[in-house]
């Protein structure tokens, strides 16, 4: 089992929290602290404010990728709860107090024997959705040398190009974030398409 992850404060105005294994922390500062947010899982978060507008202390960090951070400064004493965007399951509330900010106190360490377990397949009683999306993609264009793509940028693209050639989008997926010894029971693939020059009922093939 993976260790619990614990708060500690980089200075006496900053706290750490690491977003670890689709968790995010419960959390109680003092007004005027800033809380540090590292994704240290495989898959992309986000923490996001979950405040009425006309609140001042609203934040939302953006997709935060493997290792990066964000941070945000608390400047009243309430509290509130804030969210993953991307997994909204994953909530957490911050309680901001006009003390000094109190942090999990770690449970002692226990000796234990570890035991090999084989993976067995989650139940269908407990059977969960899983948002996944995609870690990185490219657009390959027919060429004869085949030294062409896109390699970058918010958009992919399919279809043939002016000169009559092909275009081929490649996504991949990190499923290291799915539990071991989980059960695929079904998948489902969403695609948003922006922008087409031909008639919507053009025939795109996936692979």
């Amino acid at each position: 089992m993976p260790p619990t992850p614990t708060l500690t404060p980089a200075t006496a105005n900053f706290v750490n929290s690491p977003i670890l294994d689709f968790t995010l922390e419960n959390l109680s500062v003092a007004v005027g602290t800033t809380i540090i947010w590292e994704n240290q899982g495989a898959a992309p978060h986000t923490t996001t404010s979950d405040v009425p507008a006309d609140k001042t202390d609203i934040w939302d960090s953006g997709t935060l990728n493997k290792r990066q951070t964000s941070e945000f400064t608390f400047r009243e004493a309430r509290e509130f709860a804030f969210f993953c965007s991307i997994y909204p399951f994953m909530t957490a509330t911050i309680t901001r107090t006009d003390g000094q900010p109190t942090l999990p106190t770690p449970a002692p360490p226990t000796s234990v024997q570890p035991t090999a377990i084989p993976p067995t397949a989650v139940p269908s009683s407990s059977a969960q959705s899983m948002i996944i999306g995609s870690s990185k993609d490219n657009t390959l264009y027919e060429t004869s040398a085949g030294d062409k793509s896109n390699g970058i940028g918010t958009s992919m693209f399919t279809g043939n190009t002016n000169a009559r050639l092909a275009r081929r989008a490649l996504i991949a997926f990190d499923l290291s974030v799915v539990p071991d010894g989980a059960t695929i029971n079904s998948v489902t693939l969403t695609l948003n398409m922006s922008k087409t020059s031909q008639p919507p009922t053009r025939r795109c093939c996936i692979y």
